[in-house]
């Protein structure tokens, strides 16, 4: 029986078959050329391109998507009909699209030598050797790089949709054009400098160079790679983290340790006050952070990598001193362990085993300093952790640290605050439904709380 105001099958307008039928048989095509778009200033602020013509949809530009020049045609990729069933009705998104390097290559040739006749500023110069920079780059040869190995290559890919998702990545332009020496974007440092995504050559080239801690670590259980945007504010970042609880939350896709349904989120005035809710969301309250936390990155009240946990012999770096030595970003390797194990349940991993909850942040650094079973290792900083989090999230609709299910509470001693004499620590709470980043004091120890460690993949 059909529903109420619907009409029987064999009631239905000639007229409206006929749109069904063309409806069919005439999808857009998801590649469409000659594609001219018009800047338009948005009410709060920013911009958006549009490209309008009487025998379509408007098309509008992802905001990954490259930037169109006024009044060029281009090939535009639709990634996106908001309403598919209406070929009057919604708008198609899509993404500037060339189909080989060389395409891509003839569009700076055109602008190059359009610049170069009409350069008279020092920025007109800059960007014409910017211009320069990037169709050599094109073209850099890559004979006798290394290739990823697939495991890797498929967890890059997923990492680098995930930036994307999440716009942690401001995108560069050439990516889709090369995917293998091409960095996919870059992220703004709290240095005021810009640092590189990793490009899957430089990748190889960096894990070749550590090929041998490299087997032996795999060979212990290490076979999780993640790329951290370290340099990134830590207050942002955790943002993310807690946006992207809410929008599992919301599609129904949030689960427990336990793999069972996550019914409610906590919401924003529920309980005590949020007053250090990480994501300044209206509604809910998904990750509290400890207003230690807060600036901690920049001013530096949180210090990374210590050899000691010792308010003024700690040897650690503020993130402004790490990021002058090895960059923005955080090559690592982890165990994929979501639940720390519990005392007795760690299990033997080639010569290494796992380590277990129950120990104290002093005491786990000091076995990754002296046991030659873990070395070459080291504690997790909160962003590899947050890291962590969002791409198991991702991957497998569940939070991680859920001491109360299958978890324990995570240490991340490759992070302290001298100040307090803590160091940074994570969890999911389920009598509050939301998320925590806290700390715990050095010497602290409890059953339920464990440590993991990285394997940090750095330039010989």
């Amino acid at each position: 029986m059909p529903e109420p105001g619907e009409q029987p099958k064999d009631q239905v307008s000639e007229e409206a078959l006929e749109v069904e039928e063309v409806l069919e048989a005439e999808p857009y095509e998801p590649i469409m050329d000659g594609i001219v778009f018009t800047e338009v200033k948005k009410k709060k602020g920013g911009v958006e391109y549009r490209s309008s013509d009487p025998t379509r949809k408007i098309i509008m530009l992802s905001e990954s998507s490259e930037k169109p020049k006024p009044n060029r045609p281009y090939k535009v990729k639709i990634i996106e009909d908001t309403d598919p069933g209406d070929p009057n009705k919604g708008k198609l998104i899509g993404e500037i699209y060339y189909e080989s390097r060389d395409e891509k290559a003839k569009q700076f040739i055109e602008e190059i030598n359009a610049l170069k006749q009409a350069a008279k500023t020092k920025e007109d110069y800059q960007q014409l050797a910017n211009l320069y920079q990037h169709l050599e780059g094109l073209y850099e040869s890559k004979e006798g790089g290394k290739e990823l190995e697939a495991s890797f290559a498929m967890q890059y890919d997923k990492q680098v949709e995930i930036f994307y998702k999440l716009k942690i990545l401001v995108r560069n332009l050439d990516y889709d054009v090369d995917k293998e020496s091409m960095s996919p974007g870059s992220i703004d440092a709290i240095d005021g400098n810009e640092y590189k995504f990793p490009s899957k050559l430089e990748l190889a080239e960096l894990i070749e160079q550590n090929k041998e801690l490299i087997e032996k670590k795999k060979e212990q259980g290490f076979t999780k790679l993640l790329v951290v945007p370290f340099g990134m504010k830590l207050d942002e970042l955790a943002k993310k983290y807690g946006e992207l609880i809410i929008e599992h939350f919301k599609n129904g896709n949030l689960h427990d340790s336990e793999g069972k349904k996550i019914e409610n989120l906590r919401k924003q005035g529920e309980g005590d006050g949020p007053t250090s809710d990480a994501t300044k969301n209206s509604e809910y309250y998904p990750l509290w952070k400890w207003d230690k936390y807060t600036n901690a990155d920049e001013s530096g009240g949180l210090v990374y990598y210590p050899e000691k946990f010792d308010k003024n012999n700690h040897q650690g770096k503020t993130k402004a001193e790490a990021i002058k030595e090895q960059g923005g970003w955080n090559i690592i390797l982890i165990e994929d362990m979501p639940d720390i194990p519990r005392q007795g349940k760690g299990k033997t991993v080639g010569d290494r085993k796992q380590l277990e909850a129950r120990s104290t942040p002093k005491e786990y650094l000091q076995t990754l300093a002296t046991d030659p079973v873990y070395q070459h290792e080291s504690g997790m900083t909160p962003e590899d952790q947050l890291m962590y989090a969002i791409t198991y999230l991702e991957e497998n609709q569940k939070i991680m640290d859920d001491y109360q299910g299958k978890g324990s509470v995570s240490y991340q001693i490759g992070a302290y605050f001298p100040s307090s004499d803590d160091v940074p620590h994570a969890y999911w709470y389920r009598g509050h439904r939301q998320a925590y980043l806290s700390g715990s004091g050095v010497d602290d120890r409890h059953g339920g709380c464990g440590v993991r460690s990285a394997v940090r993949i750095k330039k010989s």
